[in-house]
């Protein structure tokens, strides 16, 4: 009889214990769930925040780069020797020559001319005998936009040899008529090299696309100007 109660006591601990304890059990691994999730729901929400000021302060830092190239331009292109650049060649070259030593960014600049299609350029290059600056894009891209300062796609430049965006900007004499455009060249290293200065955790890095979605730079060099513009990133 003893034994028969025994069992049965037994046998009804078990029966509470085990329910008990896979409540727990479950209980357990439920808040932990929860917890886990909420940790990864704020890390990821942390680093969202932090990830969208980092892009913001590097969009800023483009923005004061190109502007600042824009009214170096801009400033050039209001001298009066630029109207007479067939009669003060020397005084051009000194004023691009003084402007590249304050400005380490800059390539080159250059003034391709409208009337006999000529190409003062510092620093001085040996351009191919049929060079012809008004057949270059950045020539035609700049007659376009009036008064206004645009920036090509990466090219290779013909005078380094290396990969470069240009800001060009037309101008125009007294009578409003073309004198030709004037050009800045800038090496895509330095862009690489300013969105390199922003990191983004462990293994994040910065990439830059022009408007047809092609990368502008690239942590990897051989996929500058490949063409993503059918990929959901570059949609979104």
């Amino acid at each position: 009889m003893k034994r028969l109660t025994d069992w049965y006591f037994n046998s009804l601990k078990k029966q509470i214990l085990i329910p008990f304890m896979a409540l727990i059990m479950i209980s357990g691994m439920a808040i932990s769930y929860m917890s886990y999730k909420n940790s990864i729901e704020l890390t990821t929400k942390e680093l969202t925040g932090t990830t969208e000021e980092q892009t913001k302060s590097m969009n800023d830092s483009f923005k004061i780069f190109f502007h600042k190239t824009e009214n170096q331009l801009d400033r050039i292109s209001k001298y009066p020797i630029m109207r007479t650049y067939d009669k003060n060649p020397e005084s051009i070259m000194d004023e691009f020559s003084h402007t590249q030593s304050s400005s380490s960014e800059i390539n080159g600049l250059y003034l391709g001319t409208e009337k006999d299609g000529k190409t003062l350029i510092f620093p001085k290059a040996d351009l191919p005998a049929d060079f012809d600056p008004r057949q270059r894009e950045w020539y035609q891209s700049a007659l376009k936009q009036k008064n206004k300062t645009i920036w090509t796609e990466p090219y290779t430049d013909q005078a380094t040899n290396e990969l470069v965006i240009t800001a060009a900007k037309a101008i125009y004499d007294d009578r409003d008529e073309l004198i030709g455009v004037l050009g800045v060249d800038i090496s895509i290293d330095t862009l690489i090299t300013m969105v390199n200065q922003t990191k983004f955790g462990e293994t994040g890095y910065t990439v830059l696309l022009d408007q047809k979605g092609s990368f502008v730079t690239h942590p990897d060099k051989e996929k500058i100007q490949q063409d993503i513009s059918k990929e959901n990133i570059f949609k979104k």
